[in-house]
């Protein structure tokens, strides 16, 4: 009996263990990301979530341009996979976002975070 419970507690924390995923932060002056979380890959997608704040005193629109870098991909060189959009963040709040990726063939995490474009919104 009481193997078995080990044995369940084992498989519990390494089932656990394996849908962990690392947390980032990027600071970009007038906004920050916060708490992001880049999910493992499925179907050539990557999910790249977390939380947006506006720490302007104006309503903003945002555009990051989101990398990734791999040995085996374009000569190891980084890719532009996505640039996603986020508009309308009010301004002194903080926001949920999700953007989803397609990554194709690249494996791994070895990616960067670039703001592109912050416009302000009148």
């Amino acid at each position: 009996m009481k193997n078995l419970i080990l044995l369940i507690t084992f498989i519990i924390s390494f089932s656990l263990a394996l849908g962990e995923t690392s947390r980032y932060s990027f600071n970009f002056g007038k906004v920050r990301i916060t708490d992001a979380k880049l999910n493992r890959k499925n179907n050539h997608y990557r999910h790249f979530s977390g939380l947006m704040e506006n720490r302007s005193s104006k309503t903003l629109t945002v555009t990051f341009d989101i990398y990734f870098k791999d040995p085996e991909v374009n000569n190891g060189r980084e890719i532009l996979v996505s640039s996603p959009t986020f508009y309308n963040l009010p301004a002194r709040s903080t926001r949920n976002f999700k953007a989803s990726i397609y990554v194709g063939e690249i494996n791994g995490r070895n990616f960067r975070i670039e703001l592109s474009k912050l416009t302000e919104v009148k």
